[in-house]
């Protein structure tokens, strides 16, 4: 998401935090997508095997809590969002 949005951005708005939010709601969005796919499925499928309201409230903090992480490796420096060319 950084690398798509670096282009529509000022430099003056690239800050960490705003990047930061940008991430992680990029993450929990998508994730919330995926839930909205499995919801779709299971009432058109009667045998998914998709889980009911806790195996969805798992999933949706799983992602806020991978988001966050993913951020903070990022901003740590543990992973570098420069390309490789």
């Amino acid at each position: 998401m950084y690398h798509l949005l670096a282009n529509f951005l000022p430099p003056k708005e690239m800050k960490r935090f705003s990047i930061g939010l940008i991430v992680i709601m990029s993450g929990v969005g998508l994730g919330a997508l995926n839930e909205n796919i499995e919801f779709i499925l299971v009432v058109l499928l009667p045998q998914t095997g998709v889980g009911g309201y806790i195996n969805t409230s798992l999933d949706l903090c799983s992602n806020l809590f991978g988001a966050v992480a993913a951020y903070l490796l990022v901003r740590s420096g543990v992973i570098s969002l420069q390309s490789t060319n």
